[in-house]
């Protein structure tokens, strides 16, 4: 799992610094993430350039990211469990500040969203937020 936290970080700096794609090792849970990414509208798209290597497309509008920021919280020391009742605030507050907030939590059925959490009532540990 120590691959996804370098993961994280490597696709919040290339959203930070502006870049049109980043690569990042191929990994599962790599390749989960991405997906859930793509389908939640934050990526272009992602594809396998070897057997070590996935290539990230940073969804952008006029030249600046469609996200604003992705926090990595999959790091030694600051790893975060997100309860059902942590995760019913963050839908609640997200919904009304009216922000795009989204966590992607790690649990015994995979990476999932925190709504996909909430609606199958599993708890896990907090991987990242992007807004």
């Amino acid at each position: 799992m120590q691959q996804l936290g370098n993961a994280l970080s490597l696709i919040s700096m290339a959203i930070k610094t502006r870049k049109q794609h980043v690569t990042i090792s191929n990994t599962k849970a790599g390749i989960t993430f991405c997906k859930k990414l793509f389908q939640l509208g934050y990526i272009s798209g992602f594809f396998v350039l070897n057997a070590q290597t996935l290539m990230v497309i940073i969804k952008t509008y006029k030249d600046v990211s469609v996200v604003t920021n992705l926090k990595s919280y999959y790091h030694a020391g600051n790893n975060k469990f997100y309860t059902l009742y942590r995760l019913k605030q963050q839908l609640r507050n997200s919904t009304l500040s009216g922000t795009a907030t989204r966590a992607f939590v790690s649990t015994s059925k995979g990476i999932l969203t925190d709504k996909e959490c909430y609606m199958n009532t599993i708890s896990g540990l907090l991987l990242s937020e992007i807004y």
